[in-house]
């Protein structure tokens, strides 16, 4: 079980990545999606793309 946080977008992305390399995918339970399906893909994208954006617009 992995639990993240989508506060360190970043660090976030870097685990994702490595888990791709070795061909592991991501599920989540809440909110629910994989990163084996596209849909799964631009949900994760999205997310981050939010995260980042908040950190920089809030400073958080």
């Amino acid at each position: 079980m992995l639990c993240a946080s989508l506060a360190y977008p970043a660090d976030f992305a870097k685990i994702i990545e490595s888990l791709d390399t070795r061909g592991v995918s991501f599920a989540s339970v809440t909110p629910q999606f994989n990163t084996t399906t596209s849909m799964g893909r631009l949900t994760l994208d999205v997310l981050f793309s939010f995260a980042q954006f908040e950190r920089a617009h809030f400073g958080i």
